[in-house]
């Protein structure tokens, strides 16, 4: 049998001593790592398992763990994931417990998905069909078992959430529309038109967590199709929701024009991980967008539509300001742009240059926050 592991330096130790015993039954055992298993690889070697390494950089391994696993060989058995409560599927035919028998830790976090008794997903997650993609999004990770979640008291909710306060002070939890409703498609399909909605326990789940984390600083990423029961879960949070400057300027009263803006508890952005760069974004609107946008937002002189905007952000009531440093930049799409919402590649492999790193920009970031009166 083949395995592939990855492993993650945090969890290196509990990782050896858990797992390196259950291992040694394993043919070849192929290591993606970002250079911390040294430990991990000498003792499986000394055991005579016939172990691979791959050093990969961190953020190419996020991107193999969270997404498509293109990094690992097609005539692997398994995959699992030593630092994430999470199994991954894609093609492996023998169950978990062939391999951690000894072992139901890992076990459990199964049953949090909705997969069937051969680890394959019964229901995936997507969006559905609309303007922009009539076919909507095909997402394809499996759903959440909500049932069997609340009934162990979301304890795996309660681990990812108390894991991420020992890294990050504040997070934001993305797609929160999805604890309200989510939408849910049968597995097999190639596109997402034969999803449905369906109910989540969000209430249920976020009474669990701000119990269990009073102190929790948590934002909620509020945007896309929003009804009034994701209002309702946001307002019994009390979590900040985000509000993109971008999409101010399409209706006369947007929600996400400053004026509109009900109180402080909010945070606001130029443009988030999914727009345009705001230098693109100001150069294509055009017509009642960009009266809309004279008349909100007017440039002082000398001034471009990017610094108005963050202007605009800096200078609103919204708690948080946070605006991309590709906007402080100036930078357009074709070299600053990091994510394009349903395209499969190509994304999130942007990072900040050494060389934009001068005096003239600590400057100008300085005097926007101050003038501002945000410290």
């Amino acid at each position: 049998m083949k395995i592939c592991v990855y492993a993650i330096s945090k969890n290196e130790e509990k990782f050896v001593d858990r797992w390196v015993n259950s291992m040694v039954e394993a043919d070849e055992i192929y290591v993606l790592d970002t250079g911390s298993t040294d430990n991990t690889v000498e003792k499986l070697k000394k055991l005579g398992v016939n172990v691979q390494i791959e050093i990969v950089t961190p953020w190419r391994f996020d991107v193999a763990r969270n997404k498509s696993l293109d990094l690992v060989p097609e005539d692997y058995d398994i995959c699992v994931c030593t630092d994430l409560d999470e199994v991954f599927e894609k093609g492996w035919r023998k169950k978990l417990e062939e391999i951690w028998k000894s072992d139901t830790t890992r076990l459990k976090y199964n049953y949090n998905w909705s997969l069937d008794e051969n680890n394959k997903p019964t229901l995936v997650a997507g969006c559905p069909p609309d303007g922009f993609s009539p076919d909507g999004q095909l997402w394809g990770n499996p759903i959440y078992d909500w049932d069997k979640m609340e009934k162990d008291g979301f304890s795996w909710w309660c681990k990812r959430i108390e894991e991420s306060f020992k890294l990050y002070d504040v997070l934001r939890i993305d797609h929160f529309r999805g604890f309200a409703g989510y939408y849910s498609i049968p597995y097999g399909h190639d596109t997402a038109r034969y999803g449905s909605w369906k109910h989540a326990p969000g209430i249920e789940l976020f009474s669990t967590i701000k119990n269990k984390f009073p102190e929790a600083k948590i934002i909620a990423e509020d945007l896309g199709f929003i009804t009034e029961d994701v209002r309702e879960l946001l307002s019994f949070t009390g979590f900040p929701g985000m509000k993109i400057l971008q999409f101010a300027f399409y209706d006369d009263n947007s929600e996400y024009l400053p004026r509109m803006f009900k109180d402080e508890n909010c945070i606001v952005y130029t443009g988030s991980h999914d727009s345009d760069c705001t230098k693109t974004w100001y150069k294509n609107i055009n017509g009642d967008v960009k009266k809309r946008f004279m008349a909100e937002c007017p440039k002082k002189v000398k001034q471009t539509g990017t610094e108005a905007l963050i202007n605009f952000a800096l200078n609103s009531k919204a708690c948080l300001a946070i605006i991309p440093i590709q906007d402080y930049l100036e930078l357009e799409n074709e070299v600053g742009r990091m994510n394009v919402p349903a395209v499969a590649t190509g994304n999130w492999a942007w990072r900040i240059s050494p060389r934009y790193r001068s005096e003239k920009l600590i400057n100008k970031i300085y005097k926007m926050t101050i003038d501002s009166k945000r410290k």
